[in-house]
């Protein structure tokens, strides 16, 4: 059974559904729950973020070829964290419309983005000092980087990465953690950065509370990394890196600072991707029982209509 077959069998049985955690409680997500989610974050994006539907494909496309999706509660995730443990939040910079346009980019830019974080994060400051440039604004960055081969990212073998979160839960970069977390086998936390879409860096729910926006890092499909090795504001890491993702071809994986077990548990927002969740499966049921969509998601935010 495809992937299209599978999602349209779990369709048929909407009203009885409900998600498979594991024993050590992870949610394992199939086919509906990817289109729950979609579905869930095109609304929490409100129009902005792009569309979900890309990515949807994306993550359908790892099921179909066995990977795990897996997603696991921020209460969980800090109580099997190190003092050394690390969460990567991850997303796509530039402009959304370029997935659709990229048929031929390589989908590990994300993947590659954290492996250059890591790289930076362990090794990077120490080995590269002549390379860091500095600019009017004080960001310190290298916008070639290239990696030391000191660490090696894969499957199984994430070094002190122990999870992914999304850095935004509404449009397309709902599901890039998801894709990513399978692609590392490792989970992604029930949280991201702003509960909605937001346009730029220094709107992060952890920049917000205080929290640096450096060390940051992007990759595009053709190989090249940028990494900010130090800023003095949230804004200068945008400006840059929304220069340098432009001459990326306006698209690339985004991996940004790593956070700790406090800051996952207080300085995100919580259960962004299982309210995702909850909002798409009471589209999908309320289509299942002839019922009018809108009034679902309005009962399942305690909404209200203002204007129809």
């Amino acid at each position: 059974m495809d992937s299209r077959e599978s999602l349209k069998t779990v369709l048929d049985d909407i009203l009885e559904y409900s998600p498979k955690i594991n024993a050590s409680g992870e949610w394992i997500l199939n086919e509906l729950d990817v289109e729950c989610i979609c579905i869930g974050a095109g609304i929490l994006g409100c129009g902005g973020g792009g569309n979900p539907r890309i990515g949807k494909h994306r993550a359908l496309e790892a099921l179909k070829y066995g990977k795990l999706i897996r997603v696991i509660s921020p209460e969980r995730c800090a109580r099997s964290m190190s003092e050394t443990s690390l969460v990567i939040p991850v997303a796509f910079m530039g402009d959304p419309s370029v997935l659709k346009e990229k048929l031929n980019n390589s989908g590990s830019e994300t993947c590659d983005a954290i492996s250059a974080l890591l790289d930076i994060y362990c090794h990077g400051a120490r080995c590269h000092k002549t390379d860091i440039q500095s600019n009017r604004t004080g960001v310190r960055y290298i916008d070639d980087y290239k990696p030391n081969g000191l660490t090696e990212l894969k499957p199984g073998s994430t070094g002190d990465i122990v999870a992914l979160m999304a850095v935004e839960i509404g449009g397309v970069n709902s599901t890039e953690p998801l894709i990513s977390g399978a692609e590392l086998n490792i989970p992604v936390v029930d949280c991201d950065g702003m509960g909605r879409a937001f346009p730029e860096l220094q709107m992060y729910t952890p920049t917000i509370y205080g929290l640096p926006c450096y060390p940051a890092t992007l990759a595009d499909d053709k190989g090249q990394r940028a990494v900010i090795i130090e800023a003095t504001s949230p804004k200068h890491v945008e400006d840059h890196l929304r220069g340098v993702c432009v001459t990326m071809g306006s698209l690339a994986g985004f991996a940004n600072t790593p956070l700790r077990k406090e800051d996952v548990l207080h300085k995100t927002v919580q259960h962004s991707t299982s309210r995702a969740w909850r909002l798409g499966h009471a589209v999908l049921k309320a289509r299942a029982q002839k019922k009018d969509a809108f009034q679902a998601i309005l009962d399942c935010e305690n909404g209200k209509c203002l204007s129809k």
